[in-house]
């Protein structure tokens, strides 16, 4: 009857761990850009597409390039504070070639960007498309930290279920196997004669 219990318990210890994966660990979100941001950081980089394209990252809004590079490169100031600040992109000319960036490991080409999951987003002059603007979307870095939580809990939940089996043995192998070893013991002694031994 025990053993049913004890059964029953790791049934429910399984049914608990995948509940827990299911309703502790959110799914993975891509993560979510700020499009007015992105729509005044492609407005001025249009402007300035070609200071951008002869002097690269320095001609970047909000680069530290002192205060005359960020009054060119930021009307207001608005992107400096936002964008450049809290978004990683680059900058790709129509050819697909870097042109300037402020991630730290930046795509070499727009292939490579998209490949990486990037937002591109046209930037023109006119109607006439110049360059491309690449946002670092992060992804990679949202699907590590989901995979260790992942990882975690599996550990925990394998853990605990080791633990229950565990016990469960140790209770089989007192209540049944021991039991039978004695009564296995008792029966050799009688078959070879020994009756005065008791059934201990």
């Amino acid at each position: 009857m025990r053993i049913r219990w004890y059964a029953l318990a790791t049934a429910a210890l399984i049914a608990a761990g995948f509940a827990a994966l299911l309703l502790f660990i959110p799914p993975v979100q891509t993560p979510q850009n700020d499009t007015v941001a992105i729509n005044d950081l492609r407005h001025h980089l249009a402007q300035d597409f070609e200071r951008v394209r002869a002097e690269g990252s320095a001609a970047l809004p909000g680069a530290a390039d002192g205060a005359e590079g960020n009054a060119k490169g930021v009307a207001g100031g608005s992107v400096a504070g936002g964008t450049a600040d809290t978004l990683a992109y680059s900058v790709f000319d129509s050819d697909g070639r870097l042109l300037a960036s402020t991630s730290e490991s930046p795509a070499h080409d727009l292939n490579e960007a998209i490949a990486h999951g990037n937002t591109i987003v046209d930037v023109a002059v006119g109607s006439r498309v110049v360059g491309k603007l690449a946002i670092d979307n992060n992804i990679a870095a949202s699907l590590n930290s989901h995979r260790t939580r992942l990882q975690l809990a599996f550990t925990v939940m394998l853990t605990l279920l080791a633990l229950v089996l565990t016990l469960l043995l140790v209770r089989v192998h007192r209540s049944v196997l021991k039991p039978f070893r004695t009564l296995e013991s008792f029966a050799a002694n009688i078959a070879a004669g020994k009756l005065d031994i008791p059934l201990s």
